[in-house]
């Protein structure tokens, strides 16, 4: 919800005549299942991307967001054994990956 949430904000920046799309898809790769939520909106500066998933980071103005949403989604992933990866282009926008160990039924005799 906090990956739709902040990639609803991130499309709001953008002027009214240029594209504001959000995707959300799901797929297996390999011995994972994927969840993408991709955005149109301004994409993250990279600065900013290699401490996205910090405690307290925000580039939102005062008062509209605490700045733990990606912090507690990454810990969340990762308490699950996941990863959570960001893909970023200025003026284009952005794609976060979260990929899950897929579940394997165990089979016994």
């Amino acid at each position: 919800i906090n990956l739709a949430t902040n990639a609803r904000a991130a499309i709001q920046e953008r002027r009214p005549e240029e594209a504001k799309e959000i995707t959300i898809t799901s797929y297996p790769e390999g011995d994972w299942v994927v969840a993408e939520v991709s955005d149109t909106g301004k994409g993250i500066p990279e600065q900013i991307r290699k401490k996205i998933f910090e405690p307290f980071l925000t580039t939102k103005a005062t008062g509209n967001g605490t700045g733990l949403g990606l912090s507690i989604t990454c810990g969340l992933v990762r308490d699950f054994k996941g990863r959570i990866d960001v893909e970023s282009t200025q003026d284009v926008g952005t794609t976060f990956k979260v990929r899950f160990p897929a579940y394997k039924e165990e089979t016994g005799s």
